[in-house]
């Protein structure tokens, strides 16, 4: 563990203590949020607390290092999910799976569902717009912490295209701007972390 700290505290010189704890809390509760969930545990509505970035790996050390690392990511993505309204975003998920994703007053409707004994932590969006076309079957890493905070990551291009649909956006700076970002970035997997909106009333 002293060795992960000195490599974190390495990577965030320049970085004030306080975010650098705050970043190893992070890593630390994405190692300990299980993928495994039961998808019943989704039902509700879900608000965006922040941008989410994972990076595929099998080595523990590897996502601890990537989970502290993607600070630095995340910290860039934020100005681009508030001009985009992502920040806004939420989703709704009922008894039978079928959610609702609401984007700068769009929303886009489909349902969710995990491969019968899939075991890597993820799960399918199929998306629909307006009741009819289909984005079709769009996987994403999916974990639920102990605290209930949800984390979903998409396929970089694919949550693009999404988001493109959903907030009604084809042509727009701050969009091109982010994917110029993003294409910076290999195998990276982004979407947001979520809390249950009743969970600030409990």
């Amino acid at each position: 563990m002293a060795a992960l700290l000195l490599a974190a505290a390495g990577a965030q010189a320049q970085s004030s203590a306080s975010d650098l704890l705050g970043k190893l809390g992070q890593a630390v509760s994405s190692l300990t949020a299980k993928t495994g969930f039961d998808l019943k545990d989704l039902k509700g509505t879900w608000e965006y607390v922040s941008p989410e970035v994972t990076f595929e790996s099998d080595n523990a050390l590897n996502k601890l290092g990537g989970a502290v690392a993607n600070g630095a990511v995340t910290e860039k993505l934020e100005p681009y999910y508030k001009q985009l309204g992502l920040d806004k975003m939420t989703i709704t998920f009922d008894d039978e799976l079928n959610f609702q994703m609401t984007v700068r007053g769009r929303t886009l409707k489909g349902s969710v569902s995990r491969e019968e004994g899939a075991e890597d932590g993820y799960i399918t969006f199929d998306f629909q717009v307006f009741g009819k076309k289909k984005l079709g079957g769009l996987k994403a890493h999916a974990t639920m912490s102990a605290t209930k905070e949800l984390t979903l990551t998409f396929d970089a291009s694919k949550f693009v295209t999404i988001m493109k649909v959903a907030a009604g956006i084809t042509k727009n700076s701050s969009l091109q701007s982010l994917t110029k970002l993003l294409e910076s970035y290999d195998g990276i997997y982004i979407g947001a972390r979520m809390k249950r909106t009743d969970a600030k009333k409990k």
